[in-house]
């Protein structure tokens, strides 16, 4: 990111204000109170929940920044990133994985990291790509149009990853390695670029057939998994579809395994079922 780059709105939460974020949005403590009489007792104890569970992430994602001296935090809204007009239409709110959910994830696929390349489609500031550090993967690869975004994810990467590459572009521009490539996917865009991007997937696979891996998630209830885009792209199948919930926080999550990847992939993600 360049002198004249603007940097945009980087909105950042600590665990009081996402406690107190209900209040604000419904005007106040009475503007509450009617609510949660509109919707019930019920349902009210369990927006509570939610949002007690985001403020534990809240609070686990600081003390992740601050123990390794990082910045991953953070939402940007979608009018806020720093891209053209034309993507900016197809693009997603930044909002990182939680480190512990994602770290998750990894741990329960028993699987030689080694052999694969990690790719993280939407980077975001390189979060993802930081906490598989331990798992050895062949490289680590960010992909992330926003430039601020990818100036901040390659100063987070450097520091503790050699085997770390930062490229910002759009997704639909990545050229795969022919090494087996496990990629990883936080509902970065909408269907139409997802389409476009997994056609250069079917590419990669066709020239080369080999492992492919692909994990996406999204927040439960904004919408529904693609999973007819995922598993079109290459010659595999749904082994796992869930979702993980962790104190009242919750991503659903889609493994898509190629049938090359079958044999090195013995165990799926230990997560609760729908």
């Amino acid at each position: 990111m360049t002198s004249n780059e603007t940097k945009p709105r980087d909105k950042k939460l600590g665990p009081l204000m996402t406690l107190l974020e209900p209040i604000s949005a419904k005007g106040g403590l009475l503007g509450l109170w009617a609510y949660a009489k509109s919707i019930g007792p019920e349902q009210t104890l369990a927006k509570i929940w939610r949002t007690t569970g985001r403020a534990w992430i809240t609070v686990s994602d600081y003390i992740f920044d601050k123990r390794l001296g990082i910045d991953t935090r953070g939402h940007i809204a979608v009018d806020d990133l720093d891209v053209s007009d034309e993507t900016r239409q197809y693009s997603e709110v930044y909002a990182p994985t939680p480190a512990k959910i994602f770290n998750s994830i990894l741990s329960g696929l028993e699987l030689d990291f080694t052999a694969f390349d990690l790719v993280d489609i939407g980077c975001g500031k390189g979060r993802t790509l930081i906490v598989a550090k331990p798992y050895g993967f062949e490289a680590y690869i960010g992909v992330e149009h926003s430039s601020y975004l990818a100036h901040v994810a390659k100063a987070n990467c450097e520091r503790f990853l050699s085997n770390s590459q930062i490229l910002n572009i759009d997704a639909r521009d990545m050229e795969f390695s022919d090494r087996p490539q496990l990629i990883y996917m936080y509902s970065p865009f909408n269907d139409v670029v997802l389409s476009d991007f997994f056609e250069q997937v079917q590419q990669a696979y066709t020239r080369k057939r080999r492992a492919f891996i692909i994990i996406f998630t999204e927040d439960p209830g904004t919408r529904p998994i693609p999973l007819e885009i995922l598993t079109t792209s290459i010659d595999g199948e749904v082994h796992s579809h869930s979702v993980y919930r962790q104190f009242g926080a919750a991503l659903e999550v889609a493994v898509v395994v190629s049938h090359e990847a079958q044999n090195m992939l013995q165990r799926l993600p230990n997560v609760s079922r729908r």
